[in-house]
């Protein structure tokens, strides 16, 4: 988990930057975001549904897909699921928040 503290309340700007490179067979892998609340669950990267021959993306803007009623501090967490035969390493992860008082 990645943890924030003393930002204003609501989440408005999410960018989450990720280092894939090192990835075989990135389309089996299924990337996606949680925010502390277990809510505003979001995607970075849905490869079963990206199809075959496409690499990981180095940065996602994640707007549209967080809840704005939900808190931006507490702990976020990032989950990789492989449904095939992905192997490699994720090399980086990072998350840049903006926020505003509700």
């Amino acid at each position: 988990p990645i943890s924030v503290s003393g930002q204003a309340t609501v989440p408005e700007d999410v960018l989450m930057m990720l280092d894939g490179s090192a990835v075989t067979n990135p389309q089996d892998l299924k990337i996606i975001l949680t925010d502390p609340n277990g809510h505003g669950i979001a995607t970075y990267w849905d490869g079963p549904n990206e199809g075959a021959g496409k690499t990981i993306p180095s940065s996602v803007r994640m707007l549209g897909s967080i809840s704005r009623d939900d808190t931006v501090n507490g702990k976020w967490t990032v989950t990789i699921t492989n449904a095939g035969s992905a192997t490699g390493s994720i090399t980086g992860f990072s998350l840049y928040l903006t926020s505003r008082w509700d």
